[in-house]
């Protein structure tokens, strides 16, 4: 009966858990949207240019011509000339405008209508080696309204010049106010950049949790693996959505943000199975995985350091296969070992392999995508982002079902303690217990002690005379009595029927004192009416000292023959009275 109940309150817990996660989860959402609406972070005014004419120079001699903003992709060499029109008094309508665009893997230069340049991004060793910097998404916000120059009305040009293969297929440039220009990565996404960053400062936050929770228990807490995966998965989705710049002005930093989000995902995936799988043979291939993993990204730092041609990008399509490996194996492992297949956060995990799987193969596509021609709804849909919080509605879920199967289990085993260890009448510790606190005095080798053995009188004649509730009240009292003596000095229990026992740590005076509430309180017992029959009890006291010890055993022996000692003198002055 109790292991139902006990079921019962575990699946009402989990459900209360999931409930209560979606319900935050909700309102947070809905509180954000409000407050940015509030705000204002809409870029409410902003001009698309949709107007280009494109010529893009192969390094195969083939030149192609395009008047949209889509084009051919470019590889490594190649170039990409886009030129359009400023309309005529645009600083009229948005003060202070902004010419906003990314590219990725583009060292970019643009022109004036009379051939001036006017913004380059400082690289102009055209096919020679590429540095870092240059690799990976980047951002140009440039003003067309300065004391040098007023590009209203003017045709520009942007001359684009490819670092690596498939660097840019098109070109999505917004007219702003400089003041609204950061607004641009999240204009009509402020719910989902919020709830990124939540994410990733949640997810930190934790992870540093469980790394402070893990050196203090000297062993690795599985939360870091849940929380560095999440926060990783994050930063990857909002680096690829551009959104990381909103943060950070360094655009450097804001185009590595989503490789190095990348390698630190797989270092998190491994020590997630070297976690998740506590022995067997799982637990030692992803030791050698979570290894393996380490090194190369080690490995990786070292090249970027030390090498003018590689950068951390050199290495994305070997990272991704390592990735979708980790994320199999991590399938293929929980489906097979037995000893955590039935777990129900075996199951939660289970399930999100399988979606990050799904998530991971439409990521895929869509990054192939984006470089074909008619598929730029495709190309555009942010499953990145939304992989993201899957991930982590997932990977959380999992994390508090873990916790609170842990929490269960250790009120489950206080509860049966409490069984084994308390006495069912009285409540107080069973002998059962004593027991085992004397084992650990023995091991303590406590010497100085007094051990006091109590058995009550007139037991019988409650029972036969008044009654057995009458012969349990007193049992119960008599209980109650060495609660108040012995509670808060020393070791007691009910050792059976209507005989105590009491072990006190210390000098003879805290026997004594504890003795002297013992007696009392079952004086006490006669004053208060109660009892139709005068309440007593015979106590046998032995005392250890530190010249003389007495193994706590023994001691409870000769208290027992020295309580018996006492009993036969009490029932002698009543007789002879």
């Amino acid at each position: 009966m109790e292991v139902v109940s006990s079921s019962a309150r575990k699946n009402k817990r989990l459900v209360n858990a999931t409930i209560t996660v979606l319900i935050t989860v909700v309102l947070f959402f809905v509180s954000v949207q409000m407050i940015l609406h509030r705000f204002g972070v809409e870029c409410e005014n902003k001009y698309s240019v949709d107007r280009c004419y494109i010529v893009t120079n192969y390094t195969d001699g083939i030149t192609r011509f395009s008047v949209n903003n889509r084009f051919e992709p470019i590889n490594t060499g190649d170039e990409a000339w886009i030129s359009f029109t400023v309309p005529q008094g645009i600083y009229t309508i948005f003060p202070n405008p902004v010419l906003r665009f990314n590219y990725y893997n583009c060292a970019i230069k643009i022109f004036d209508e009379k051939d001036n340049l006017i913004y380059s991004d400082g690289w102009v060793d055209v096919g020679k080696s590429v540095p870092e910097k240059f690799i990976g998404n980047a951002t140009c916000v440039l003003p067309l309204f300065t004391k040098a120059y007023n590009l209203s009305g003017q045709c520009i040009k942007i001359y684009m010049y490819s670092l690596a293969d498939r660097s840019n297929s098109d070109f999505n440039a917004y007219i702003v106010r400089s003041v609204d220009s950061w607004k641009v990565p999240i204009d009509g996404h402020q719910g989902l950049f919020v709830m990124l960053m939540a994410v990733v400062v949640i997810s930190a936050l934790l992870a540093l949790y469980g790394i402070v929770k893990s050196l203090f228990n000297m062993t690795i807490d599985i939360g870091v693996s849940v929380f560095l995966m999440v926060f990783s998965f994050s930063m990857w989705s909002m680096g690829s959505q551009n959104m990381v710049g909103v943060l950070i002005q360094n655009l450097d930093m804001c185009a590595k943000v989503e490789y190095y989000a990348l390698y630190t995902l797989s270092i998190a995936i491994a020590l997630f199975g070297f976690t998740f799988f506590k022995s067997g043979i799982f637990h030692i291939i992803w030791g050698w995985v979570l290894l393996g993993v380490s090194v190369f990204f080690l490995t990786v730092c070292a090249i970027h350091v030390f090498s003018d041609t590689l950068s951390v990008q050199s290495f994305m399509v070997f990272l991704l296969v390592i990735i979708i490996a980790e994320v199999i194996f991590l399938a293929i492992g929980t489906n097979i070992d037995k000893k955590i297949r039935g777990e129900i956060s075996t199951v939660i995990i289970r399930c999100g392999v399988l979606i990050m799987l799904l998530m991971a193969s439409l990521e895929i596509g869509r990054y192939f995508l984006m470089f074909l021609p008619d598929a730029e709804a495709v190309a555009k849909s942010q499953l990145g982002a939304y992989a993201a919080l899957v991930l982590t509605g997932i990977m959380m879920t999992y994390y508090i079902i873990l916790t609170l199967e842990a929490q269960t289990s250790i009120v489950e085993r206080q509860q049966l303690e409490e069984i084994a260890y308390k006495d069912t009448l009285t409540g107080i510790p069973n002998r059962s217990y004593f027991n085992r606190e004397m084992d650990v005095m023995s091991n303590n080798e406590q010497k100085e002690y007094t051990m006091f053995f109590m058995d009550l009188n007139n037991l019988k004649k409650a029972n036969d005379e008044y009654g057995h509730d009458m012969g349990d009240k007193l049992i119960k009292s008599a209980a109650a009595c060495m609660t108040k003596a012995f509670a808060e000095k020393g070791v007691y229990c009910r050792w059976g029927g209507d005989e105590f026992i009491a072990f006190v740590p210390g000098s003879a005076d805290n026997g004594d004192e504890c003795l002297r509430v013992l007696k009392d309180s079952i004086e006490s017992l006669n004053q208060s009416g109660d009892f139709p029959f005068s309440v007593s009890a015979a106590i046998g006291e032995v005392r250890s000292d530190p010249s003389d010890p007495i193994d706590p055993n023994s001691a409870i022996r000769e208290a027992d023959v020295r309580m018996y000692e006492t009993k036969k003198k009490m029932k002698a002055s009543i007789n002879a009275v």
